[in-house]
């Protein structure tokens, strides 16, 4: 699989971080939105939206992060994202409501800001680290 990305972007930061803690492969593939890279007409062929993230797994494309972030954790068996159709189900009555604190809460990757309650003391990075990001991965 392939994730196309801004470093700094919480949407992309929060998919590369679960990819990690599931320990799922995800090769890298740098969008300089300061660029405007994501406007590119290669970009858009994957991602209509010109936005970041972008996923690409085969001939399947996904672009919203939260759908990633589904479809990443339904790859490996994992708590974050249940096997069980009920408990699924129950998963994503909470989020679809909109309940957006409860969910975050509840199931703190869906967030960058409560990553640490779910990725064991992960940090979020600094506007320093994140400019060190992007210079990384020019």
């Amino acid at each position: 699989m392939k994730l196309y990305g801004f470093p700094a972007s919480p949407n992309t930061w929060k998919v590369r971080a679960l990819a990690s803690y599931v320990k799922v492969p995800l090769e890298f593939e740098f969008v300089d939105l300061t660029k405007g890279a994501q406007q590119a007409p290669a970009y858009l062929a994957l991602n209509p939206t010109g936005r970041a993230p972008t996923l690409v797994d085969g001939d399947f494309n996904l672009w919203e992060s939260n759908a990633i972030l589904q479809y990443i954790a339904g790859k490996v068996s994992t708590p974050l994202w249940p096997n069980d159709a009920r408990a699924r189900a129950d998963h994503d009555d909470v989020g679809i409501r909109g309940y957006h604190t409860a969910y975050t809460i509840r199931f703190g990757w869906w967030s960058p800001f409560a990553a640490n309650a779910a990725f064991e003391g992960a940090e979020v990075p600094s506007e320093n680290q994140a400019a060190g990001a992007i210079e990384h991965e020019r």
